[in-house]
């Protein structure tokens, strides 16, 4: 007999006799005295497996194929059957003719969680609540990437000084609320266009979300159809020429001459920063340069009102020193030493190796007992990390055969010393004497 059809017929008689495995099976075939002509087939066709997966991802809406296809391989994997997990996600979604029995079996597994035992319950659980399953799948089909485009064009349209960014965090916000779940960063790509495809639920989602923001009836297929005529309309007054912001930098930097570019970007950020609009340097510093072409209309005059207000950093004042010392000294491993006084530091933009020598020179320098206790603390760090090498069986296994590969070049010389150096901390160990640090 064929094996689909033993396992067609296996199905059968399991499913009219309550069996819920093909163990179960087994057991009652031996119960009946009927000849077992060995062992269950190994492989089942696809369609056995097609309704159970359909009546998981309902029951577990907040997960996906691939979800059970990643937790189907690591539970099958500790039975011993490994299966990876793109070729299960394609037997899931119906690709091929056959599949591993296990799935089956570790599949219905899953589903006694919820009360489902067996593949008959389940088909009767599915034609039970046919449509209310079918709505539930229907969200997780797949739409192409130019739908969300255009509703997230649409909603920027209303919404010109925000960004998509701003539209995916909302969009996160409603589907959160319904139970789905999604990353910001997944959404901001499909919004941008840079995904393929996505599912209907979160387009359905950011319908919901662009129509509550239109308000008025008919205004959503309206400004939909206006788009689609030209996708950029109601982006092009948005934009400025970034040229203007150019000039204005470079007439600031003209007026203070000890500043740099990227001085000026830096400062702009942080201003920026403090009114409440978050960027960062690497955005700002090529549109001063004059490598943008195109900036936002809002964040321009963002920029050229912070520019127009802009003064020259004020000169950083020195550290103030500790109460409890004099003014000009510091305290440096319990003594206290003058320190000498330091101009003021330069403005930005002055001789980097002049500032990096001052700043060197902040630091006092040792005495003659401070680098005595140093060299002392070096010696004894040293000792100590050769004292746990050779208390380990590992650490002198390794270092004998670094020895012995040294031994081919040097003649013989390292195994040799590395043999006086055991019997040197042997015997250190036994007199109970401290090692000296050449030795």
């Amino acid at each position: 007999m064929p094996r689909f059809i033993e396992a067609e017929l296996r199905q059968l008689v399991g499913e009219q006799l309550g069996l819920t495995s093909d163990a179960a099976l087994q057991r009652a075939l031996r119960a009946a005295r009927l000849a077992v002509a060995g062992a269950p087939p190994a492989m089942v066709a696809v369609e056995r497996l097609s309704p159970l997966v359909r009546l998981w991802l309902h029951l577990n809406p907040a997960q996906s194929r691939r979800s059970l296809a990643l937790a189907l391989s690591v539970t099958l994997a500790a039975r011993g059957v490994r299966l990876g997990v793109a070729p299960l996600q394609h037997s899931l979604g119906g690709g091929g003719r056959w599949v591993r029995r296990e799935v089956v079996e570790q599949l219905l597994a899953e589903l006694r969680a919820h009360g489902v035992g067996s593949e008959l319950e389940a088909q009767r659980r599915l034609e039970q609540a046919a449509a209310v399953i079918a709505d539930s799948l229907a969200g997780r089909a797949l739409v192409d990437s130019p739908h969300f485009v255009e509703l997230a064009s649409v909603w920027q349209q209303r919404h010109p000084s925000s960004s998509r960014r701003q539209l995916a965090l909302k969009l996160k916000e409603r589907l959160a609320a319904q139970g789905v779940p999604a990353g910001l960063h997944h959404l901001q790509k499909l919004l941008n266009g840079r995904r393929r495809t996505g599912q209907r639920r979160i387009l359905d989602a950011l319908e919901q979300l662009v129509r509550a923001e239109l308000g008025r009836q008919g205004e959503l297929e309206a400004q939909l159809r206006r788009v689609s005529r030209d996708p950029d309309a109601g982006q092009r007054d948005d934009w400025v020429a970034a040229q203007q912001v150019v000039d204005a930098s470079a007439a600031w930097l003209a007026e203070h001459p000890g500043h740099s570019r990227r001085a000026l970007a830096r400062r702009l950020v942080q201003a920026l920063a403090d009114s409440g609009l978050a960027t960062s340097l690497n955005s700002v510093q090529p549109i001063l340069g004059g490598r943008r072409q195109r900036i936002r209309r809002h964040f321009a005059e963002r920029l050229l009102a912070v520019l127009a207000g802009l003064t020259p950093a004020a000169t950083r004042a020195p550290a103030r020193a500790p109460a409890a010392l004099p003014a000009g000294s510091a305290e440096v491993g319990g003594e206290v030493e003058e320190r000498v006084a330091l101009p003021v530091d330069p403005p930005l933009g002055a001789d980097a190796t002049r500032a990096y020598l001052r700043q060197m020179g902040r630091k006092p320098l040792l005495t003659r007992e401070q680098e005595v206790e140093l060299a002392k603390r070096i010696a004894a760090g040293r000792l100590a990390v050769r004292a746990a090498v050779l208390d380990s069986w590992l650490g002198r296994r390794q270092l004998l055969l670094a020895c012995k590969q040294d031994e081919a070049v040097a003649g013989g010389r390292p195994v040799a010393q590395l043999d006086r150096l055991v019997a040197a901390d042997a015997r250190r160990r036994a007199t109970g004497r401290p090692a000296s640090p050449g030795s």
